[in-house]
C-alpha cells in the first residue's frame, strides 16, 4: 500500500502498513522543511527508527501542561508516549521511517505522571540506546514490507517481543534515574556519524579517533554509550543502508558494489549482505 497524507508541516507517504493485536507497524517516507517545525502528538505510544542512508539531524522537546522542555538530540531511534506533544526541528530534508505503535494500556504504568519520566528523562528516549530494539524494528519493517508467507505471525510474535524489550530499557533508565554518563560530545558525535555515512568507502578506527581528537579506546567506549553501538556495528549498518539504497540502480554490478563497500570481493560482500538482510544483493534487488 502506499498513501499520501499530510502531518504537520510534512508529506508524509505510507509505504506499508500491518495492524496486529499488540501494535500497528509502519514504513513511510517523510519531506520535511528545516525551516518549518514539525509538532507531534500520537495517540498511541510510538517508537521510531530513521532508515534513510545519512541521519537527519534533530532536536526535539516535549510540551505539556507543565510547559515546554529543553531542546534535546534526537537519534536515530526515539519513542515518543502518547498524548504527549513532541516538537521537532529538522536539519535534513529527507526522512524515511519505520515506526512502531502499542495502545496507551501497553505502556500505562511506565507514564504515569508520578513516573516523571519526561521531566527528567528526555535524552533516554529521544535518543534510543539499544542495538537489539533497533534490530527488532528493522526487522518488523522488513516483514510488512516483503508480505512473505507468515509474516503477520512474525510481526506479531516480534511486536510481543519489542514490548520486553522496551520495558526492560525503560526499567534500566529507571534505575540509574536517566542519567546516560560519559559518551561523546555533541561536536565529536556529529563528525562520527557523518563520516561513518558519508558516500565513500568505510571509515578505519583510526581515522574516526584523529577526526574527533580522541584515542581509540576512549572513543570506542564513548561511540558506544552515545549510540548503544559499537563503531563497527555502526559503520555495518551504514554500509548495508548504503547498499540497499544503490541496489535501486540496476547500472551497478555486484562487483562494483562489493568493491564500492569496502569489502574485497563479491562472494564476501554476498555472504554478509545475506546476514544482514536475509537475502543475496541479487534476490534483495530482484524483489525490489
Amino acid at each position: 500500500m502506499t498513501d499520501t497524507v499530510t502531518l504537520g508541516a510534512c508529506k508524509t507517504q505510507i509505504l506499508a502498513s500491518m495492524t496486529t493485536p499488540c501494535m500497528i507497524a509502519q514504513t513511510l517516507d517523510m519531506e520535511v522543511r528545516p525551516e518549518n517545525e514539525l509538532l507531534l502528538n500520537e495517540t498511541m505510544h510510538t517508537i521510531a527508527l530513521q532508515r534513510q542512508v545519512k541521519q537527519n539531524f534533530a532536536a526535539g522537546r516535549f510540551e505539556n501542561d507543565s510547559g515546554p522542555y529543553r531542546y534535546a538530540d534526537i537519534g536515530r531511534l526515539m519513542f515518543v508516549p502518547a498524548k504527549t506533544p513532541l516538537r521537532i526541528k529538522f536539519e535534513g530534508e529527507q526522512v524515511s521511517i519505520a515506526r512502531c505503535m502499542f495502545p496507551v494500556s501497553t505502556f500505562a504504568d511506565l507514564f504515569a505522571h508520578e513516573k516523571g519520566l519526561i521531566k527528567s528523562k528526555t535524552m533516554s528516549i529521544l535518543n534510543i540506546r539499544s542495538s537489539s530494539i533497533r534490530g527488532l524494528v528493522i526487522r518488523i519493517a522488513s516483514e510488512i514490507e516483503n508480505q512473505l508467507d507468515d509474516a503477520e505471525e512474525i510481526v506479531t510474535y516480534l511486536g510481543h517481543i519489542l514490548v520486553i524489550e522496551l520495558k526492560r530499557y525503560f526499567d534500566s533508565r529507571y534505575a540509574a534515574d536517566g542519567v546516560s554518563r560519559g559518551g561523546l560530545s555533541r561536536a565529536a558525535w556529529r563528525k562520527a556519524i557523518q563520516r561513518i555515512e558519508a558516500d565513500a568507502l568505510p571509515p578505519t578506527l583510526d581515522e574516526l579517533a584523529q577526526l574527533t581528537g580522541l584515542s581509540k579506546r576512549h572513543l570506542t567506549r564513548a561511540f558506544r554509550q552515545s549510540t548503544g553501538q559499537t563503531v563497527q556495528e555502526k559503520i555495518n549498518e551504514a554500509r548495508f543502508n548504503r547498499a540497499i539504497n544503490e541496489l535501486s540502480n540496476n547500472s551497478i554490478t555486484i562487483d562494483q558494489l562489493a568493491l564500492k563497500s569496502g569489502f574485497c570481493s563479491a562472494s564476501t560482500f554476498s555472504n554478509a549482505f545475506k546476514k544482514w538482510t536475509g537475502k543475496t544483493p541479487g534476490r534483495y534487488r530482484n524483489s525490489h
